[in-house]
């Protein structure tokens, strides 16, 4: 539920998704520049690991258990991954988590 005050107009920090910051402490807001910079980063290890371990994307798909589609979507950038997805995809090209978010 958003809060709204008398107005009609949302009240900061109630119901609406809310900044988070980098490991920079540079802040991010849902959709902006650093958050696609983050996402770009993820599928880019993603991307190197695959080819470091001579698998191919959809080996990737059935070896995580993820849905194809939510996959795809999250590759080409149409979709946010979740922390479970994450793991999913980080268990299955044995890595932690924490590596598939690193910077190069």
């Amino acid at each position: 539920m958003i809060a709204r005050d008398g107005a009609g107009a949302r009240r900061r920090g109630e119901g609406i998704a809310t900044a988070g910051f980098t490991d920079r402490g540079e802040q991010v807001t849902p959709g902006s520049t650093a958050d696609q910079d983050v996402h770009n980063r993820v599928i880019g290890r993603i991307r190197t690991l695959c080819n470091m371990q001579s698998i191919t994307l959809t080996q990737l798909i059935d070896r995580a258990h993820v849905s194809a589609s939510h996959f795809w979507g999250v590759m080409n950038g149409g979709k946010s991954p979740t922390i479970e997805w994450l793991q999913q995809i980080a268990v299955a090209l044995g890595v932690d988590i924490e590596d598939l978010c690193k910077r190069p």
